[in-house]
């Protein structure tokens, strides 16, 4: 919960995701995200592809609306693996 402490403390919304599958896409995420509780917490889903095949670079941001609810998520992810296995 290290990471979850520091995104309240510092007031951070931003989330970078590492390590995603090359065929997850942003709409995928933010899927998981929805089914996590995260609906209409978030404002931007953004995953990173390459241009000439549009497969994932493995990774990808999502910022938060507040820094409780970014807190809130990488909490999930640090502690379980819920979220690694949705994606």
């Amino acid at each position: 919960a290290t990471v979850a402490k520091h995104m309240l403390a510092e007031k951070l919304t931003t989330v970078m995701l590492h390590d995603l599958h090359k065929r997850i896409d942003a709409e995928g995420v933010a899927l998981q995200l929805d089914a996590l509780g995260f609906k209409n917490q978030y404002d931007l889903c953004v995953i990173q592809n390459f241009p000439d095949n549009d497969k994932g670079k493995g990774y990808g941001f999502v910022n938060f609306l507040t820094p409780l609810a970014a807190s809130s998520f990488c909490e999930i992810a640090e502690t379980s693996i819920a979220f690694v296995l949705l994606l």
